[in-house]
């Protein structure tokens, strides 16, 4: 299986492994974005489990990726192929996939 597989498997089981009050207290939404990207929030009503560093790479015009807190939000932009980045970053701050 590829990483990028096992990463979607991660996410799959730790949103299934949640219950109604852990689907209330958080929000995660993917959005595609003009220029063009995606835009991945998440919101949670307590802090993320793990501790979350800004990150910004421009490597191109298509490959790029710029996370960052604001105000307890996570917000993640990225080129159009970087959407598995995106998603590590994502996991990584829910602590979950910290095997990839």
């Amino acid at each position: 299986m590829t990483d990028h597989g096992k990463l979607l498997e991660q996410l799959q089981a730790w949103c299934a492994g949640l219950d109604d009050e852990d689907t209330n207290s958080f929000q995660i939404r993917i959005e595609l974005i003009a220029n063009p990207g995606w835009l991945i929030t998440a919101t949670a009503e307590t802090a993320f489990t793990h501790a979350f560093l800004p990150t910004k790479i421009m490597r191109s015009e298509h490959d790029w990726i710029d996370a960052r807190d604001e105000r307890g939000e996570l917000v993640i932009a990225a080129g159009p192929h970087n959407l598995a980045e995106a998603l590590t970053l994502l996991s990584s701050a829910l602590g979950i996939g910290e095997t990839l």
